[in-house]
């Protein structure tokens, strides 16, 4: 609550009890830190408008944005975002660098910091969004030689590999040989990607609905498959190798630890932006 007295522009912070000279030196110094913190804001952010939002299920969202002039990232890669004074969360790019939105999927959290409020964004509203994007789910981190990769998500993990099939980049590559592997709880949570997932005659798609047990298809965790794909009448799916595979991971931690546990047994080995592998998850990103 302001003060009664009207010398503070929020909360009482006791000027009712100085002279004029010292009010005025105290409000003057107060808007000096607020000018640093916006101006810190500005360093590292750019505010973009929202362009559209489409509600794909009661539990998810995708939104796009304005694109900043000349704002740059590679496929796969995450920036900040954040709504106001709002918390910043990291947020994998779904859309192309070529594109001229930038478009984004979330989950909706009742009580999140960040995804409480976001979920209710409307065309017209302003985000802040990181201007420098980063992350280690590039085609750059994989070691040469490979005949095949694998893009490995689970629930809005498949967001940052929306952006790598966008751009083409793997396909020109590994054309009839990019496998896509989606798990997801329910089928409404595939709702948002599935069609142009399903349309995508360059890749090898493969979606798997893990609760609903009147589902028809793929059901079982994705390490069941991948283990051992011939018993399970994946006779054209290959067992992974890692003199040709290359493997991206984006999931949740318990899904990033399991399938970095059965690779590494394989022989594979981690990627990173300062050294080449054959295998690259998102740490910083838990979907």
């Amino acid at each position: 609550m302001a003060c009664g007295c009207g010398r503070s522009p929020d909360f009482c912070r006791g000027w009712h009890a100085m002279d004029d000279n010292e009010w005025q030196a105290e409000l003057a110094a107060l808007k000096e830190e607020e000018q640093k913190e916006q101006d810190a804001i500005n360093r590292k952010f750019d505010e973009v408008t929202v362009k559209e939002v489409h509600h794909t299920s009661p539990t998810l969202f995708r939104f796009r944005t304005t694109k900043p002039d000349g704002y740059d990232f590679k496929p796969g890669e995450f920036v900040m975002i954040g709504l106001g004074d709002t918390v910043k969360r990291a947020y994998s790019i779904t859309s192309a660098p070529w594109e001229s939105h930038l478009e984004f999927y979330s989950i909706k959290v009742p009580d999140g910091e960040l995804t409480s409020k976001l979920q209710y964004i409307l065309p017209g509203d302003k985000l802040l969004v990181g201007k420098k994007a980063k992350g280690t789910l590039l085609v750059d981190n994989f070691s040469p030689g490979a005949e095949r990769v694998w893009l490995l998500a689970t629930g809005t993990g498949i967001a940052p590999f929306m952006s790598i099939l966008r751009a083409r980049q793997l396909t020109a590559l590994y054309e009839r040989k990019t496998y896509v592997i989606w798990s997801v709880r329910t089928q409404e949570e595939l709702l948002a990607y599935h069609e142009y997932l399903s349309r995508k005659s360059a890749i090898h798609y493969m979606p798997i609905v893990t609760q609903e047990s009147d589902y028809v298809g793929f059901t079982q965790r994705m390490q069941v498959y991948l283990a051992d794909p011939e018993s399970h009448g994946l006779t054209m799916m290959p067992k992974l190798d890692p003199e040709k595979d290359r493997v991206m991971l984006c999931g949740s931690m318990e899904f990033n630890e399991d399938l970095r546990d059965m690779l590494e047994a394989k022989g594979f080995t981690e990627g990173s932006n300062s050294s080449q592998g054959t295998y690259v998850l998102e740490k910083a990103f838990v979907g």
